[in-house]
């Protein structure tokens, strides 16, 4: 069963306890319509107060997140950032 978006913003926030969340957005095929019955759902989460970045899963939902620092980083392509974060997320 497919989590809805406010199950997901709970969880993330649930999450995250103790870090302010900035913003955080759907990415992959969700994000550029490309999805079909066999697509996970990828969402981006990005930390004020969190350094570095994370990769974790809620069954069919896959989170990247990052700390501000890194995903500013990750936008200017820096080669401090692992190329699966910079590809997929």
């Amino acid at each position: 069963m497919q989590m809805s978006k406010d199950e997901i913003t709970k969880s993330i926030l649930n999450m995250f306890t103790g870090n302010e969340v900035m913003f955080a957005y759907y990415c992959g095929s969700i994000s550029y319509q490309t999805a079909d019955e066999k697509s996970d759902i990828d969402v981006t989460v990005v930390l004020q107060d969190f350094n570095g970045l994370i990769h974790t899963n809620l069954g069919n939902v896959d989170i990247f997140c990052y700390g501000y620092n890194t995903f500013v980083k990750r936008q200017a392509m820096s080669e401090d950032i692992p190329l699966y974060n910079l590809i997929y997320a």
